[in-house]
């Protein structure tokens, strides 16, 4: 799983983030600790009196739970935070820049669970008696821009980040038009993209391949982050990142209304 989850969320390495294929790798993890619960089954091994046994379950089950914590950070940071402190621990979360270099079995130290609130409460869906006295959908209600409705706030507020808006200006979001597109050899996903941000041309390396072909870019007006740092991808050099939106249909590179001089701020 850490292995997986490395090499989805190194950008450098495949020109992408695949969160669905991270997060696949670690609800399996998840689903393997269960499934370890259940069979292990240690109120059974309570009542026949087994305590070095269930000992063992404990450990294991509290071993998996905090290499879980740390794999998640990265997703779900308040969530990842309330297992770590309802586990008694008290060294500093970290996730070690994408490596997930303190991924260790068998390392649990001493610690002092603490009682708290279940981190994913299990939702009781409304009898249908219920549902048709009140009048309302037993399934969530959500706005018209895909944020849930009220009643569940713990996704929303998991998603939601904020940030000052001197933060938000750190970025250099520029206008550019692509002037040459072509496949980067031996990588299915890239393309290698020529940009023109005003007076200056760029080149950018993008995980869209299996979305767009060159020539359907060519003459597209799209946003780019201009100010990250370089990287070099499939030994290919990218210096910017063009914002694009995906779902489980496909994906969609951000391009203008209208026209506009290459170079123009996007604020």
């Amino acid at each position: 799983a850490v292995r997986i989850v490395r090499t989805s969320m190194d950008y450098q390495k495949t020109g992408d983030i695949d969160f669905h294929q991270a997060l696949t790798a670690i609800w399996e993890v998840v689903h393997a600790g269960n499934k370890f619960i259940d069979s292990s089954a240690p109120w059974v091994l309570q009542k026949e009196g087994k305590l070095k046994e269930i000992a063992q379950v404990l450990y294991f089950t509290a071993d998996a739970l905090h290499n879980i914590a740390i794999l998640i950070a990265p997703f779900l940071p308040a969530t990842s935070r309330e297992i770590w402190n309802q586990l008694g621990l008290t060294k500093k979360l970290k996730w070690e820049n994408q490596q997930f270099k303190n991924i260790a079995w068998g390392k649990m130290p001493s610690v002092t669970v603490t009682a708290g609130r279940p981190v994913f409460p299990r939702i009781e869906p409304p009898s249908p008696a219920a549902t048709a006295e009140q009048g309302k959908s037993p399934l969530p209600r959500h706005t018209a821009s895909g944020q849930a409705s009220k009643g569940e706030g713990h996704l929303t507020q998991e998603t939601k980040m904020e940030l000052d808006i001197t933060e938000f200006q750190k970025l250099d979001l520029r206008v550019a038009e692509i002037r040459q597109a072509e496949k980067v050899e031996g990588a299915d996903k890239l393309l290698k993209i020529q940009i023109d941000i005003g007076g200056e041309t760029r080149q950018i390396v993008a995980g869209i391949a299996q979305h767009y072909s060159p020539e359907q870019l060519i003459g597209k007006q799209i946003v780019v982050v201009t100010n990250l740092k370089p990287a070099t991808i499939r030994g290919v050099e990218s210096r910017g990142m063009l914002l694009a939106a995906s779902n489980p249909e496909g994906l969609s590179i951000v391009t203008l209304d209208r026209p506009l001089a290459p170079g123009a701020k996007v604020k």
